[in-house]
């Protein structure tokens, strides 16, 4: 929960989480300065809807090979994760 709080963005960059603002009485997007405000308990509901924590999977490249010339993640379903289709890696899809 400490890095969440140090680097709030990764909670409210790429998506736009909302809540009930008891002020307006109106539902609002969740935004960096909001991340310090919420209890321990409420970050972590958060941070739970919004990443699957799971197991780590490190890769290692060879360097200036297979297009991958920076550091980067990934974060996806696979296959293999419960309720996807073996096929598709999602809950939907035929394999044909």
């Amino acid at each position: 929960m400490e890095y969440c709080r140090r680097y709030p963005h990764m909670l409210t960059g790429a998506l736009s989480p909302t809540i009930f603002d008891e002020a307006t009485k109106k539902v609002r997007n969740l935004t960096a300065e909001d991340i310090g405000k919420l209890s321990d308990h409420q970050l972590q509901m958060l941070v739970s809807g919004i990443f699957r924590l799971d197991n780590i999977n490190l890769q290692h490249y060879e360097k200036a090979s297979g297009g991958y010339y920076h550091w980067h993640s990934e974060h996806f379903l696979t296959p293999l994760t419960p309720g996807r289709n073996p096929c598709t890696g999602y809950s939907s899809g035929s394999c044909t």
